[in-house]
């Protein structure tokens, strides 16, 4: 089982934090061949229990067929399509009693790199 400080201790450790919160963090994680992809990272209390969202955005809503991206929602290895304002971010959510630091860490480099790969069909990196 993680806590909180415990994930957060451990992203300090192997990452160089943008942002570093009480409840929230952010990193920008090198994803290869020059390409990096920010992922915020936020603890909250939800179904009677500390939970943590990864989120990372990928292109402006506007710019994609919501078709394409409900289709593309349906095949990601985890994590799901949102919609945060005007951006699209794949986003995942774990209860902090159900995992591990490593699981935390594990699911942070995934959903960096599943939000990349989304991009990367756009042939751009701004995110």
């Amino acid at each position: 089982m993680a806590t909180w400080d415990e994930v957060q201790e451990a992203a300090r450790a192997a990452f160089a934090l943008d942002r570093d919160d009480a409840h929230e963090f952010a990193l920008t994680m090198p994803i290869g061949l020059g390409r990096a992809q920010r992922v915020m990272v936020r603890r909250y209390d939800g179904l009677d229990t500390e939970l943590v969202e990864l989120r990372s955005a990928f292109a402006e809503a506007e710019d994609l067929d919501p078709r394409q991206v409900l289709d593309d929602n349906l095949h990601l290895a985890i994590g799901s399509v949102a919609q945060h304002g005007r951006y699209l971010v794949v986003v995942q959510k774990v209860a902090l009693s159900h995992t591990t630091v490593e699981g935390i860490l594990f699911y942070a480099i995934r959903v960096a790199q599943i939000a990349d790969s989304l991009e990367a069909r756009q042939g751009e990196d701004r995110f």
